[in-house]
This record gives C-alpha cells, sequence and structure tokens, in this order.
C-alpha cells in the first residue's frame, strides 16, 4: 500500500500542477480581474489630482488619448482619466477602464523639456505640442496592450499557474512577458501612424529610456515603470525586425478603415479583417473591426425599403454611400407601420443570412473582450432583425440601457438606435418620436464629458433623416416634410469646384492641375476607389477620385491638413487656430460627422477636428 500511495503523490502532484484549482469560465475571470482592478484603483484615488490643478495638461492627455483611443477607433466606451501625486512615474490602462497617470511622469516631461528648450524660444512657443509629443509613447504602449487584451491573458495565465488569483499585487499578476510587450511595441508603431504621428518617436522615445536602465539609477523615479519591462535595446532590436509585420498590418489597417470611413470595399475589408484576425488573435481592436465592417456588409444586402430607418454605428465615417437610398424611399415610399419588419417578430431574417450570421458571431466575440454602449447598441439594432420575438426584445431592453449609459456625451449612437428600435418593434411611437427630435435639438450641445471625451462618431444628418422617415411612415407628412427641407441643403452638392484656394488648389481640380501647384507627392496610397497622394512636406494629403475609364477625369476629392500644415485658407486659418478665429470668418458648424463640425462654405464643406478648443485637422471637399 505504502509503494502505490508513494506512486500516486508525484503523479497527483504532477496533475495538480498541469490542472489549475480555478475552474472560472473567461467571462467570470474577467470579471473577477475587472473587482480586482477597482480595489486597486480605489487606493491610488485617494491622491487624485483634480483637472483644474494640473492647467495645459489636463486637455493635453484627454487630447492624447482620444488620438489614441477614438480616432483610430481602438474604443469608444467609458473611459476615466485618473490623474494621481506620486513619486513613481506610473502610466497604466487598468481592466476597469481607468487610465492611471502619476504626476511624476508630467514632472519629468516638464523637466526635459524646460532643460532642452532653455536656449531655444522657438520651441517653447510650442511647448504644449512638445509636451504631447513626449507624452504620446507613453500613452500609446498601454492603448496597444489594451487592444491586444494583455492584461487578461497575463491575469488568466496567473491564475491558472498558481489556482488562486490573489497571491500578489493586482498590478503584478498583470505584468507582461517580454513577447508581449514586444508584440504592443509593433501594434504602437501602427495606432500611431493611424492616429496621425510619426512612428518613428517609438524609436528615439526607447533610446531616451535605455539611461534609466543602468543599475545606478535603480531607485530612479523609473524603476517602478521599467522593472517589468525588457531593456529598451531588446525592444528596439524586436522592433526592427518585426518591420514586415508591422507594414504588412498596417496596409491591412488602412482597408478596413478607409471601408469604414468611405463606405465601400467591404469584401477587401473582411479579407484584411481575416488576416489581422489571424495575426491578432485576442485582439479587442481587431474583433471591433470586424463586427463593425460585418454589420456594414450584412446592410449592404438589405434594401433601405426593408430597413425603414438608418442603423447608426459608433465609428467616424466620412461617406454614407447608404443615406441616398433612405432618401430616395422618403418620396416613394407609403406610411409604413413596422409589422412589414422583421423587428416586429414572427418574420425571416431579411437579407442575407449567411453575412447575418458572421455579423451576429463577430459581435458576440467582442462583447466577450469588452464592451461598450455604442457597439450594445448596435448590435442591438442587428438583433431585432432576427424575426425572433424574445431576442428582439431583450435587444430593446440592451438598447434601453445602452441609451442611459450614453447620456450626458455628445454620441447620439446609443441613444438615436434606441429611438429607432422603440419604431421599429412597434413598442412606442410617440416615445421614438420625442427621443429623436430631442436628440436633434442637443446635437453639440454637449459640455465637456465627466469621462473621456466618447467623440461624435455619427452623422447628426442621419438623425434628421430617421426623424423625418419615422414622421413619414406615422403620416405626419407636414412635420417629415420640413425636417426633410431643413435636411436637403446638407445633403445635396451645390458646386463642381469649391472656391476655397489651398495653396491655389481647389476640391474639384484635375490630377494635371494638382501636379502643377503642389508637384509630385512624397508617396501615393491606392485604395480600390481613390488614390490618396500624400504630401509630407505640406503636412498635406489629397484624395483623389478615380475613373478607370478616363484617366483626364481624375479629379481632386478631398484635401486634407493635418497638424503643423502651413497651408493656410480665408483669412490665413490654419490648423492650429482656435475654433472662435475659424468661425469668426465661417459662422457656425451646419452639423456634425465622425468627430467633426462640417461648415458649407461657397459649395465647400469644411470638416473639421477640435481638440482642445483647436483645430487639428481639416477635410475640404464638395
Amino acid at each position: 500500500m505504502k509503494t502505490y500511495k508513494a506512486f500516486l503523490l508525484p503523479v497527483f502532484a504532477f496533475l495538480v500542477a498541469s490542472f489549475p484549482l480555478s475552474a472560472l469560465t473567461d467571462t467570470e475571470l474577467r470579471k473577477e480581474m475587472t473587482d480586482a482592478s477597482k480595489k486597486e484603483i480605489l487606493k491610488l484615488s485617494q491622491t487624485e489630482v483634480t483637472a483644474d490643478s494640473l492647467g495645459e495638461w489636463s486637455e493635453i492627455i484627454d487630447s492624447s488619448l482620444f488620438m489614441l483611443l477614438r480616432r483610430t477607433e481602438i474604443y469608444r466606451g467609458q473611459m476615466r482619466v485618473l490623474v494621481i501625486s506620486d513619486p513613481s512615474i506610473i502610466v497604466k490602462l487598468y481592466p476597469d477602464n481607468t487610465f492611471v497617470i502619476s504626476t511624476s511622469l508630467l514632472d519629468y516631461i516638464d523637466s526635459t523639456l524646460l532643460e532642452a528648450t532653455a536656449d531655444s524660444t522657438r520651441r517653447i512657443r510650442n511647448f504644449d505640442s512638445e509636451r504631447e509629443a513626449m507624452l504620446i509613447p507613453f500613452l500609446v504602449q498601454e492603448a496597444a496592450s489594451f487592444a491586444l487584451d494583455d492584461s487578461f491573458k497575463a491575469y488568466k495565465y496567473s491564475v491558472e499557474s498558481s489556482g488562486v488569483s490573489d497571491l500578489t499585487s493586482f498590478t503584478t499578476r498583470i505584468s507582461p512577458t517580454d513577447e508581449e510587450v514586444f508584440e504592443a511595441d509593433s501594434l504602437s508603431s501602427i495606432i500611431l501612424e493611424v492616429a496621425g504621428f510619426d512612428p518613428s518617436i517609438l524609436d528615439s522615445w526607447l533610446l531616451s529610456l535605455e539611461n534609466f536602465y543602468n543599475a545606478e539609477q535603480i531607485d530612479s523615479i523609473f524603476s517602478d515603470y521599467l522593472t517589468p519591462l525588457p531593456s529598451a535595446e531588446k525592444r528596439i532590436t524586436a522592433l526592427g525586425n518585426s518591420q514586415e509585420t508591422i507594414r504588412k498590418s498596417k496596409a491591412d489597417f488602412a482597408i478596413v478603415l478607409a471601408s469604414l470611413k468611405n463606405g465601400t470595399s467591404y469584401k477587401e475589408a473582411i479579407n484584411s479583417i481575416d488576416i489581422l484576425d489571424q495575426r491578432y488573435p485576442e485582439s479587442l481592436y481587431v474583433k471591433r473591426l470586424s463586427a463593425l465592417i460585418k454589420h456594414l456588409r450584412y446592410l449592404e444586402t438589405l434594401p433601405a425599403k426593408d430597413q425603414l430607418l438608418q442603423t447608426l454605428l459608433p465609428f467616424a465615417s466620412e461617406e454614407n454611400p447608404a443615406r441616398n437610398a433612405f432618401m430616395r424611399i422618403y418620396e416613394s415610399v407609403p406610411p409604413a407601420f413596422p409589422s412589414s419588419s422583421a423587428a416586429s417578430g414572427g418574420k425571416p431574417i431579411p437579407g442575407n443570412n449567411d453575412y447575418y450570421i458572421e455579423a451576429v458571431e463577430a459581435y458576440n466575440n467582442y462583447f466577450a473582450i469588452s464592451n461598450e454602449s455604442g457597439m450594445t447598441s448596435s448590435r442591438s439594432m442587428l438583433l431585432a432583425r432576427s424575426g425572433n420575438t424574445e431576442i428582439i426584445q431583450n435587444a430593446l431592453r440592451a438598447a434601453s440601457l445602452s441609451a442611459n449609459e450614453e447620456e450626458d456625451t455628445q454620441s447620439f449612437i446609443a441613444r438615436g438606435n434606441y429611438a429607432s428600435l422603440l419604431y421599429l418593434t412597434g413598442s412606442d411611437y410617440s416615445k421614438a418620436q420625442n427621443l429623436e427630435g430631442n436628440l436633434i435639438d442637443l446635437t453639440g450641445k454637449i459640455a465637456k464629458p465627466p469621462f473621456l471625451d466618447a467623440g461624435i462618431p455619427g452623422d447628426s444628418r442621419d438623425l434628421f433623416l430617421n426623424y423625418a422617415l419615422m414622421l413619414n411612415y406615422l403620416g405626419d407628412a407636414k412635420r417629415a416634410a420640413s425636417r426633410m427641407s431643413e435636411l436637403k441643403p446638407f445633403v445635396e452638392t451645390v458646386a463642381e469646384k469649391g472656391s476655397l484656394d489651398f495653396r491655389r488648389v481647389h476640391a474639384g481640380d484635375t490630377v494635371d492641375y494638382l501636379l502643377e501647384k503642389w508637384g509630385h507627392p512624397t508617396e501615393i496610397v491606392y485604395d480600390y476607389h481613390t488614390e490618396n497622394w500624400i504630401y509630407s512636406s505640406l503636412s498635406a494629403s489629397v484624395q483623389i477620385i478615380i475613373d478607370p475609364e478616363n484617366q483626364e477625369a481624375h479629379t481632386i476629392n478631398k484635401i486634407r491638413l493635418f497638424t503643423g500644415s502651413p497651408i493656410s485658407f480665408g483669412n490665413e486659418i490654419r490648423t492650429g487656430d482656435k475654433r472662435d478665429a475659424f468661425e469668426s470668418v465661417f459662422g457656425r458648424s451646419a452639423y456634425t460627422s465622425g468627430d467633426c463640425e462640417v461648415y458649407l462654405v461657397d459649395g465647400n464643406r469644411l470638416s473639421v477636428f477640435y481638440l482642445g478648443n483647436r483645430i487639428r485637422s481639416i477635410v475640404a471637399g464638395l
């Protein structure tokens, strides 16, 4: 018996080591991880520094995070920024979506800049820009780790390897492996480019950190920050070795994001999504983009007359080709109660069923990792077309909760979709009209939100259109016509060539004229329907509409001016100027679209992206 028992003990020990004591599902583990992060955040909050006492830093932090997380479409859910007073440098995005930054980092940046600019008045005049440039590399690493879901991977491993979940501090349990850091560095390069920053700042930043790895500086403010990370030398080497993967991934992300922005080429975008999903199989970012693209591909198979109302999706677009179809059904489709819609229950799923199922699965994959009100509401719009009464009612309840979460933000995605669902399901026609009408009146009037701004990812013209359609379907032709009359000037193109002069180039000019005035571009990025000509020295780009049958008919569709562009127009307005200065020349905006305020000026559409009440970028088109 002793021999038998002696034999079993090492076998039992092996089994315990091989199979963790924890039998929690991933969903339960995520909840446990989030709860644990909240406990640590609670302690950190005791030394919170208020936004008022941070001065300009508060705006710089918010603007930087907006560029990295919102403009890249990584995440538009609720996020809190917590700045704490701490002697060590801390930069951490926690699983409860709290971004913690210590004042030591801000002080380090300021002292470094003051030392560097002591003899240069030119650089001091751009002090806030220099602050942002130094802050961005610290933030993008966390944004990339968040996009890759690294915290959960580390937490799950710590639980599975030990069998318990609270052996050490929470921060220690979510420390990344060297390979995860290298992967995050590589994705950081992509995120920087998508956000409009120069990816080469990563190498410079890593080199600047190298000194803080030295043994004699072990007690420096960087010691806690750098201890879990591989050396800067190893990271620079790994970044260099991954350039080919970065190049390919950048191209695939560019295709997906261009498809979202322009509302075209869904087939090509799906191919790129599949490649990215293989390359980053656990990425929150890729799964979010996948759900959006697959939802759009499904909607493309569903005629506007069967949708009745547009679905609002939580990303910043520049074009919505489907809008014209909904404009047409306003004129041609008679009043319709939603008994004809699958959203009322008891109807088969309309459109391509395979695409529908793929879109639902893509949303499920995203929600297994993350959650945000805009995505919940757009999924609810999708599920409401299931024809299943129970699923439809659950979708309506989820949409209601999402609409409540979106209160006091500038985004109207969740509330707009909830209004549509109240109509489509026949639940409450009066409430649907009131909510949609109130949203139109509130658009652009929300003060600075208490959390990181979600932006304005939708297009307020779609609120007008859905409201007019809703009124028309319900037989209120007079009010519907009034809303449509307000909308039409914002939708129709009124000129063949823009009147505004951008260094002697206008929207609508030919390619030959552009070459004559601006010369050859630094680079040309090809899409399936457009060419994007990059002029690096001008910090500008020009989108060219391709006519495959007539080379001479290629014309300028959009002119984009980015931060720091020397190109001015209209009373010497340029990027970096204040909103008040812009509107003193061009008046107030006509509508909002894709995080931008849109101004109609003599046949031009000027989409102006503001951050901190200053112009970050301008897109001029017809």
